[in-house]
Order: structure tokens, then C-alpha cells, then sequence
């Protein structure tokens, strides 16, 4: 290679850094590990919300069991997921309610922090707060315990 032949390659490799360089500073090593630990986080989050489903799902098995076994002692009884809060903590439990009286006592208990669900919308909802744990909508809840988010955001 002749020298002006060298220096044009060597421009371009200069030019070629360069822009590298300024491709590599834009992004930073923190918002990838902000991306990297959020994921995860996201994660976690969603896999404690399958665990507490799957001991609904449970509690509610044995409710339906309940009913079946003594038709006459739950006549007119149906299944519904409670969710409380115990100070700090928050509870949940699958319940029997006459479902005459169910819709007027699930809307009282609703305005004294509350919130009761049937199964079935349960499952609903716990599918589309997964959807939008994944999306990001809960980064800013990541570190919180699945039942008090399943709560705060049913309530």
C-alpha cells in the first residue's frame, strides 16, 4: 500500500472509532442494569402472584367441595375470593356467601377496604395484572409483596 492509500484507510478507521465511541457513551452501563434488574423484578413479581392464585385456586377447590359434600347445609351458596388487610399485611381467603345477599354485602365490604371477587374474575384479573407487571405499568411497586399489590389494585 502507498502512503496516501494508508492515510485515507487510517482516516476512516479514525472516523469509524469515532463513532463508535459516541454510539457506546449514549448508552450508559446503568439504564442496562436498571433494564436487566426491572426484568427480573418483573419476573419475581408475576411468579409470587401465580402462588397466591394457585392458593385460591386451592381454598376454592375445597369451598366446592364443601358445597357438593352437603348440598342441603349450602343451598344457595357460592364461592368468593375475600382480600383484607391485617396492618402491615394482607390476607386472603375463599368464602361462601347466599348469592342473593352476595352482590349487597360484596359492595359494602368494597367501602370498609374489603374487596371481594368471584373465582372466575379473579382469574381475570390476576392474568391482566401479570400483562401489566410485564409491560412495566408496576415498576414503581416492583419490591412490593404480590398479595398487597393483588390488594391495593383490586380494592
Amino acid at each position: 500500500m502507498e502512503l496516501p492509500e494508508l492515510k485515507l484507510r487510517s482516516e476512516e478507521f479514525r472516523k469509524e472509532a469515532t463513532n463508535l465511541a459516541a454510539l457506546l457513551s449514549s448508552c450508559t452501563l446503568d439504564e442496562t442494569y436498571r433494564d436487566i434488574i426491572n426484568l427480573s423484578l418483573r419476573q419475581k413479581l408475576v411468579q409470587q402472584i401465580d402462588e397466591v392464585k394457585i392458593n385460591l385456586e386451592r381454598q376454592v377447590e375445597l369451598q366446592e367441595n364443601e358445597i357438593r359434600a352437603y348440598p342441603n347445609l349450602n343451598e344457595g351458596k357460592e364461592v368468593w375470593i375475600s382480600m383484607f388487610s391485617a396492618g402491615s399485611e394482607v390476607g386472603y381467603d375463599a368464602c361462601l356467601m347466599k348469592k342473593e345477599s352476595a352482590s349487597a354485602l360484596v359492595a359494602q365490604m368494597k367501602t370498609m377496604g374489603t374487596p371481594h371477587t368471584t373465582p372466575t374474575e379473579f382469574a381475570e384479573f390476576v392474568t391482566k395484572l401479570k400483562h401489566d407487571i410485564i409491560d412495566g405499568k408496576f415498576d414503581d411497586k416492583l419490591t412490593s409483596k404480590a398479595a398487597n399489590l393483588i390488594y391495593e389494585t383490586l380494592k
